[in-house]
């Protein structure tokens, strides 16, 4: 396999630190003593048990939930996804079934349970490939190594997206509420006597972003999105898909101060962004971030909580997901993180 990885950005906050990289098409001969991978319906979760150098984990854990798995995406992507760790695994390949998606406090209890000891230590290094994984979980372990000493280093795995051609032309992903939940470790610590900014991360499920607005009722709303996109016309996508919630509370216009951009695919650039919005109202307010759209905006606002220790972040769990083949976009990316 041709090419290589480009190093994209790198910062330093409060102990914890990230580097990102980008590539077309290259491969990862980095060795690890973890990889996690999770079954999903989408082509693009089979990416990187693909490109991963024969043997490079040393251990492996695989998450296959129990919804659509009779599904044929499922049926052939399942099969595929456990040859590839197997490849690539030294050992054979942990697997956690039979616990719902919706279930995720006690499926990421299982997670980290399964994780052998001998991991868990300050040279170790972990892969997460997080193309097939709701935010709980790759948040929550971030947040969990974040509370452990001492920690391994994590390489968060996430390709780009092609969503021209999704099945039926639907751009949500999602059906329904579950309920919200806060996401383990990211509690926050809030000031009871004051209002609340809540920030939302957009993608294109509008209909989830103004569920969560409705039910919260917040005293004040912020929203970024993916700028630069993907591609430039997804960013007028998520605008355009979030109307009802920006029209609601206030946020309409693109001169908007409540209206915010970050980079769709680096986490730094959000990570940035969200520390000059916390600053800005501390004392004034308790910020809640609200991960509802990109993948790397919610990792980016994770660190920001995590290096600041005050802001939370609430999680949607919808009661099901959508089944379409999202396919890989053009480009792959990797971000190394040291908690």
């Amino acid at each position: 396999m041709q090419g290589t990885w480009e190093s994209m950005n790198a910062y330093t906050s409060r102990g914890i630190s990230v580097k990102t990289f980008c590539t077309k098409e290259a491969p990862i001969n980095n060795k690890f003593d973890l990889g996690i991978f999770f079954g999903t319906f989408e082509s693009r979760g089979l990416i990187s048990s693909k490109i991963l150098a024969d043997k490079s984990c040393n251990e492996t854990i695989i998450v296959f939930f129990p919804e659509a798995n009779q599904s044929s995406y499922r049926r052939k992507y399942d099969q595929m996804l456990f040859d590839q760790v197997k490849s690539c695994s030294r050992n054979a390949p942990i697997l956690i079934e039979n616990e719902s998606i919706r279930n995720c406090e006690i499926l990421l209890q299982k997670l980290l349970k399964a994780i052998p000891k001998h991991c868990w230590n300050a040279k170790a290094n972990w892969f997460f490939d997080i193309s097939g994984s709701p935010v709980p979980y790759f948040l929550g372990i971030a947040a969990a190594i974040r509370e452990t000493y001492p920690r391994p280093k994590i390489t968060m795995f996430n390709p780009t997206a092609n969503y021209d051609n999704p099945k039926n032309n639907e751009y949500s992903f999602t059906f329904g509420f579950d309920r919200l939940i806060w996401i383990p470790g990211l509690w926050g610590h809030p000031d009871p006597t004051l209002p609340t900014t809540y920030i939302f991360l957009l993608g294109f499920d509008g209909e989830r972003s103004y569920e969560v607005f409705y039910r919260c009722d917040p005293d004040k709303v912020k929203v970024l999105y993916g700028k630069p996109g993907y591609k430039r016309r997804y960013e007028n996508m998520a605008l355009r898909r979030n109307r009802l919630l920006m029209e609601e509370s206030g946020v309409v216009t693109r001169d908007s101060k409540n209206l915010l951009a970050a980079d769709a695919s680096d986490p730094i650039d959000t990570w940035k962004k969200m520390d000059k919005v916390v600053k800005s109202e501390q004392g004034k307010s308790n910020v809640i971030f609200v991960p509802v759209g990109l993948k790397a905006h919610a990792i980016g606002s994770a660190l920001c909580a995590l290096t600041d220790g005050i802001p939370g972040m609430i999680y949607h769990v919808p009661s099901t997901y959508r089944i379409q083949d999202i396919k890989r976009g053009e480009y792959l990316w990797k971000y190394e993180i040291v908690l």
